[in-house]
């Protein structure tokens, strides 16, 4: 594992890995925390750990932007479905075979349509209740490869101007009521992803000097955003602006801190790879945290095993899962993927 983890730690940032862990456990503590029998009341801080996808929307438009350059639309389409569709498709038809086995939704056709994807676009609930934010997430890939098919393949300087017409289109979209333009701008989490572009194409500190009015104007878009999502669970309007300051300065603060040392030189020994494994994990733990998880929680809660116990024996069973679908089923299904469309595997 130390070695596939090392070769896939040298083209990412250690930066952005951290945080996408901590968005990550964000989130698991806010699905555990609230969804877990005979717990009365948990601290603000887990109570707002759905804020931890806004934050996985910033990471995206970051990381995103900066893999489509040099690519065609095709390459990039085909990186982004191999990355998602696998692990989906794997948790989603597990947790269907569990639901029919319990009795607990009655089978009918279009249900076996769920492990596909297809009901993320339709007016069915998707049995995984988390796969809401991946219409976002593919919605947002599906701009960035029209985008690219239109331009032709992108450098800096072009991935920039479509940046900028993103957020030409999103200032426009706030005075207009058009629901082309709501998909255009990915609704009301577009000025996350606008941020995490703009931020992510500074590749230096020149670059972020540079890009210092069109950031400015994405990080007010996003404090906005940030401060209606806080207000879903906090009702003092104080508290709500601090902690929307707080997720957008620190998200801010990972982003910027990877274009500053981007291209330094670096460690890339077992800890790094650790950190990449782990980052490379939280897709699947997202994905299976609360479905899987809390019923694996409540089922050690009411056979009396203590709270702090059954979290961490819930959070052993996840890591292995993520662990052996990162390190096994991924490859495998991506393999087989690409023999079965007949992908060149690079």
């Amino acid at each position: 594992m130390g070695d596939t983890a090392t070769r896939k730690s040298a083209g990412r940032s250690v930066s952005l890995d951290i945080l996408r862990i901590l968005a990550a456990l964000w989130v698991v503590i806010f699905h555990w925390g609230t969804g877990t029998s005979g717990i009365a009341e948990i601290p603000e801080v887990a109570r707002l750990g759905y804020m931890g996808v806004d934050v996985f929307f910033m990471l995206s438009g970051a990381v995103i932007i900066h893999t489509a350059i040099g690519r065609s639309w095709f390459e990039f389409a085909r990186r982004r479905f191999l990355r998602l569709f696998p692990v989906y498709f794997a948790v989603t038809s597990v947790l269907l075979v569990w639901i029919l086995l319990k009795g607990q939704r009655s089978f009918y056709p279009g249900l076996l349509l769920q492990p596909s994807g297809i009901e993320l676009w339709t007016e069915q609930v998707p049995i995984l209740g988390v796969a809401w934010t991946l219409l976002y997430e593919v919605n947002f890939y599906i701009l960035v490869a029209l985008f690219i098919l239109i331009r032709g393949r992108l450098d800096e300087r072009s991935a920039r101007g479509g940046v900028m017409v993103f957020l030409l289109v999103l200032l426009l979209a706030i005075r207009l009521d058009e629901p082309i333009l709501d998909f255009l701008t990915l609704g009301r989490f577009g000025p996350l992803f606008a941020l995490g572009m703009i931020v992510g194409l500074s590749s230096s500190a020149r670059d972020l000097r540079r890009n210092l009015p069109p950031i400015l104007v994405a990080a007010f878009l996003s404090y906005d955003v940030l401060v209606t999502r806080v207000a879903e669970s906090v009702d003092n309007q104080v508290s709500q602006a601090i902690w929307a300051g707080v997720i957008l300065l620190t998200s801010g603060a990972f982003l910027v801190w990877d274009k500053l040392v981007r291209g330094k030189p670096g460690s890339r020994g077992r800890l790094t790879a650790a950190i990449t494994t782990l980052s490379l994990m939280t897709y699947p733990a997202y994905l299976a945290h609360k479905q899987f998880g809390v019923r694996l929680v409540n089922f050690l809660v009411i056979r009396d095993v203590a709270h702090w116990i059954a979290f961490a024996c819930a959070g052993v069973v996840l890591l292995l899962g993520c662990w052996l679908m990162v390190k096994y089923v991924e490859p495998w299904a991506r393999s087989l993927l690409r023999r079965l469309f007949m992908w060149d595997a690079h």
